[in-house]
């Protein structure tokens, strides 16, 4: 059961590197609409990013919004971790997408 689910988030992972990949290939515009569209629903979720996201709601479409939105995503990495395996650094921020901790 461990090993089937490793693998069927690892497909997960794997459509999801795809989709970075097709993210890279876009204009700086576009591509900063497209992630700031897929990230807002966990950035919400950190105090930090949605006190900010707040404070700048209304300027959706400015640069510098955007800008930091496209920043803080092309500087996220991506893991898997299987079961009941340890992981994690200090002062480091992980999203869980699936799983408990």
């Amino acid at each position: 059961r461990r090993l089937r689910s490793f693998f069927l988030s690892n497909k997960i992972a794997q459509r999801r590197a795809r989709h970075w990949r097709l993210i890279g290939a876009m204009s700086p515009g576009l591509r900063g609409e497209v992630l700031m569209e897929t990230n807002r629903r966990w950035m919400s979720k950190v105090n930090f990013l949605n006190q900010f996201m707040m404070e700048h709601s209304h300027f959706d479409t400015s640069p510098v919004f955007s800008e930091f939105v496209v920043a803080v995503s092309q500087q996220m990495e991506q893991a898997v971790y299987s079961q009941s395996e340890k992981f994690g650094e200090p002062h480091m921020l992980y999203i869980l997408t699936r799983g408990l901790v």
